[in-house]
């Protein structure tokens, strides 16, 4: 089964960024991109959502809301 932080990984390699690199374009931490990556958390914010998918345009082709709840 496909996991958000499964989708989120895929997408973040495929634009060849670190998940440092991430966090900064995102305004998030670095820790809060491996939580993320490694299921330790969801988004629990629509801005979270918006602010990943500026910098992954990938995301948007995705059913995050199908990904997250069944995370």
């Amino acid at each position: 089964m496909t996991t958000f932080g499964d989708v989120l990984r895929r997408a973040r390699l495929a634009a060849g960024l670190t998940q440092r690199q991430l966090a900064e374009q995102a305004g998030l931490s670095r820790a809060a991109i491996w939580r993320l990556e490694a299921e330790r958390s969801r988004p629990r914010q629509e801005q979270t959502l918006a602010q990943l998918a500026k910098v992954l345009p990938d995301l948007a082709r995705v059913d995050l809301a199908m990904l997250i709840s069944c995370s």
